[in-house]
């Protein structure tokens, strides 16, 4: 790959973690806001660890991103497989997902059984 070639790669990565983390943080807040007065409290509470999750993602990537690019903007070929390993940013990323998913099927069996 080319050095430009693993520059716009490191770029479009770091674009797709930051979007997963908005999507994230965005459903979490969505999620709070139309369930915290059925479910109290504990829903926020699920929501703003989702969020905080969310943050912490986006931060490792952009540190990824930051250690991987160089002065001149190129990109080596071991930073930028660096930044494509994702272990615990998308162990982060499903944890939130689950969250508020598990809040989601809370809030329909809520519905159902009213």
């Amino acid at each position: 790959m080319s050095a430009r070639g693993r520059q716009r790669a490191a770029e479009e990565t770091l674009l797709a973690w930051r979007r997963t983390a908005l999507q994230v943080g965005l459903a979490a807040v969505v999620a709070a806001r139309g369930l915290a007065q059925q479910f109290g409290v504990g829903v926020v509470v699920v929501a703003l660890g989702a969020v905080a999750l969310a943050v912490v993602v986006h931060a490792s990537a952009s540190r990824a991103y930051s250690r991987a690019a160089h002065a001149d903007g190129s990109v080596s070929q071991r930073a930028l497989s660096r930044l494509e390993s994702p272990h615990t940013r998308l162990t982060l990323i499903a944890a939130g997902s689950i969250a508020v998913g598990l809040l989601s099927m809370g809030w329909m069996v809520e519905q159902l059984l009213r």
